[in-house]
């Protein structure tokens, strides 16, 4: 992993590494996975239900856990496009 163009360590990153990721068109893969909301946002018109959706996001837990560990990053949606959201209450 030595031509990543990002840290590895979450604590190194920053909003230039965001940057960096969309800039380069990094792509998801088995170590870094891309999730548009960190809540289920019920206002918005969903492809999925909240279990579904639940249900993908323990997965990428699960398989990272499971793995050789992995960042997800929210707030960004599947194309890497950054794509802030509000912080939940």
């Amino acid at each position: 992993m030595e031509d990543q163009l990002y840290p590895l360590d979450v604590s190194d990153w920053t909003w230039d590494t965001l940057e960096k990721l969309v800039d380069n068109g990094v792509e998801e893969s088995t170590y870094l996975e891309y999730k548009k909301n960190l809540i289920y946002d019920d206002s918005k018109e969903q492809n999925k239900s909240k279990s579904e959706w639940r249900g993908d996001i323990e997965k990428e837990f699960t398989a990272f856990a499971n793995g050789h560990g992995g960042i997800i990053v929210f707030g960004m949606n599947d194309d890497g496009d950054i794509d802030p959201f509000r912080k939940p209450d």
